[in-house]
């Protein structure tokens, strides 16, 4: 997870967004692995029947600030993978790129937010 110098946290798929940018892929989400994400951040068994009762109306935002209540943080985290074919200068590509966050404010960075019923990515929520 990446954070702005004010402690908020940024949001996974903006930072994906931005890595995608320089050719760098990354994992974010709930992964493969069902869970993965709920162990990560803490969500309780509590917290997601808290969310199923929401009914169908509940989508990943309402989920993200049902949760945010709750006292989490997120629902999806980030992810980098390195595999046979990656090498030195792949790791640190990757370093320089994170180091960027640094001293840049989340409102600097921006915010994407996904609107399932039309498949398209909203930044800074227009």
């Amino acid at each position: 997870m990446f954070y702005d110098p004010q402690g908020h946290l940024l949001d996974y798929r903006r930072v994906e967004e931005l890595a995608s940018e320089e050719r760098i892929s990354l994992r974010t989400g709930c992964f493969c692995n069902p869970g993965s994400s709920e162990m990560a951040e803490g969500l309780t068994e509590e917290d997601m029947l808290a969310a199923l009762g929401e009914g169908l109306g509940i989508n990943l935002r309402s989920f993200l600030q049902l949760v945010q209540q709750r006292g989490h943080k997120s629902v999806g985290a980030i992810r980098v993978s390195f595999g046979l074919a990656s090498n030195f200068a792949d790791a640190r590509r990757f370093v320089q790129f994170a180091a960027r966050f640094r001293d840049q404010a989340r409102l600097t960075i921006g915010d994407v937010t996904f609107d399932i019923e039309s498949c398209r990515v909203i930044r800074d929520g227009s």
